[in-house]
């Protein structure tokens, strides 16, 4: 780490005059990348062949970092017991806070983490602290992004051939398709269009290094009364609320959902299906569809794949 200082708690090391250092030798370092996968497998084909069954993260990011007064001579200056007991206050802490490696190459990247310190004596003085840096993520995450979703007034219907559900089709010519819904039978297959009227379309990219899911925080502003379903193709997934109200705003805070309307049972209203944002490795899109007009704000940190 060529860094000279951090950030932590809201506080940066060099504003209780020390800089980040090292009393080793100098030398060539193996640094840790995190991120290191336990693959678990079960043996098939009489040993031939292993299957595998689920992966998990190994362990959350670690790191050393020495540390001592700035000075601006040669010689390191001797640590009073007045500023360790404030370093150690600061940062040897029962809870996971905000860390900030002050560099360019950390320079929108956080951690969440606490420390564990060491003395570094010299002949019974006190000249540096030697921190043991323990995160509670495999990663690393980017500053937070707030995102307002831009939805299309549009038209919409959803499509079934021999009677299984294929998913929504949409327009902004509203007799693109028919829309009674009766059964069209080509000679080859019965295909049915379910008119949903006026509908909504947008679309949000998820920036995460990992491939999966992240709930981000949620706030849905609703402008008509009715019942309210998000559709994301790119997991096809539906988060359902019914019985929305217009001018209700409903956030989604992971597992937590609320209402500003106190006579809204949202709980016995909700599908429990989370909104989220998803990606693959090779498709980051995630494409919605929206029963009623409102507007969707959400915020959330972008994982990223690095070291400490």
């Amino acid at each position: 780490m060529k860094a000279l200082d951090f950030e932590y708690a809201g506080h940066n090391l060099s504003e209780f005059g020390m800089i980040i250092c090292s009393f080793g030798s100098k030398g060539l370092d193996t640094i840790s990348n995190g991120s290191q996968i336990t693959f678990n497998t079960v043996s098939t084909l009489g040993g031939s062949k292993h299957e595998l069954v689920s992966t998990e993260y190994e362990d959350c990011l670690e790191t050393t970092i020495q540390i001592c007064k700035a000075s601006c001579d040669t010689d390191i200056t001797e640590i009073s017991s007045t500023e360790f007991r404030e370093l150690t206050r600061w940062l040897n802490r029962k809870k996971f806070l905000k860390f900030k490696i002050l560099d360019e190459n950390y320079i929108d990247l956080y951690f969440e983490a606490s420390f564990n310190i060491s003395r570094i004596e010299i002949n019974g003085k006190l000249y540096g602290l030697e921190l043991e840096v323990v995160t509670n993520r495999p990663f690393a995450l980017k500053e937070p992004k707030i995102i307002n979703i831009q939805l299309k007034e549009i038209y919409g219907w959803e499509e079934y051939k021999d009677g299984e559900y294929l998913g929504y089709l949409t327009s902004t010519d509203e007799h693109a398709y028919p829309h009674d819904g009766l059964p069209i039978d080509d000679g080859y297959h019965i295909h049915q269009y379910i008119y949903l009227g006026k509908i909504y379309k947008g679309f949000v990219n998820d920036t995460s290094y990992e491939e999966g899911y992240i709930y981000p925080y949620t706030e849905i502003t609703i402008g008509e009364s009715g019942n309210l379903k998000i559709y994301n193709a790119i997991e096809n997934r539906n988060t359902y609320i019914a019985n929305c109200v217009a001018g209700e705003i409903i956030t989604f805070d992971y597992p937590i959902i609320q209402s500003s309307v106190s006579s809204h049972n949202i709980q016995n209203d909700f599908n429990w299906n989370f909104f989220r944002v998803a990606n693959t490795f090779d498709n980051s899109r995630n494409d919605l569809i929206v029963t009623l007009p409102c507007s969707i704000k959400i915020q959330y940190s972008p994982i990223v794949k690095v070291g400490l």
